[in-house]
Protein backbone atom coordinates (compact mmCIF):
# COMPACT_ATOMS: atom_id res chain seq x y z
CA UNK A 1 0.00 0.00 0.00
CA UNK A 2 2.93 2.33 0.63
CA UNK A 3 3.84 2.04 -3.07
CA UNK A 4 0.34 3.12 -4.13
CA UNK A 5 0.46 6.10 -1.76
CA UNK A 6 3.88 7.17 -3.06
CA UNK A 7 2.75 6.78 -6.68
CA UNK A 8 -0.38 8.83 -5.98
CA UNK A 9 1.70 11.59 -4.37
CA UNK A 10 4.23 11.63 -7.23
CA UNK A 11 1.48 11.63 -9.88
CA UNK A 12 -0.34 14.42 -8.02
CA UNK A 13 2.83 16.54 -7.83
CA UNK A 14 3.42 16.03 -11.56
CA UNK A 15 -0.20 16.63 -12.64
CA UNK A 16 -0.86 19.56 -10.26
CA UNK A 17 1.54 22.00 -12.05
CA UNK A 18 0.40 20.73 -15.47
CA UNK A 19 -3.25 21.49 -14.63
CA UNK A 20 -2.09 24.85 -13.25
CA UNK A 21 -0.54 25.70 -16.65
CA UNK A 22 2.96 25.05 -15.24
CA UNK A 23 2.46 27.73 -12.59
CA UNK A 24 5.04 25.97 -10.35
CA UNK A 25 7.69 24.36 -12.61
CA UNK A 26 10.42 24.97 -10.01
CA UNK A 27 8.88 22.38 -7.66
CA UNK A 28 9.36 19.63 -10.27
CA UNK A 29 13.04 20.47 -10.78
Amino acid sequence: MNILIKLTCLVGLVIAPILGDGHMPKLIK
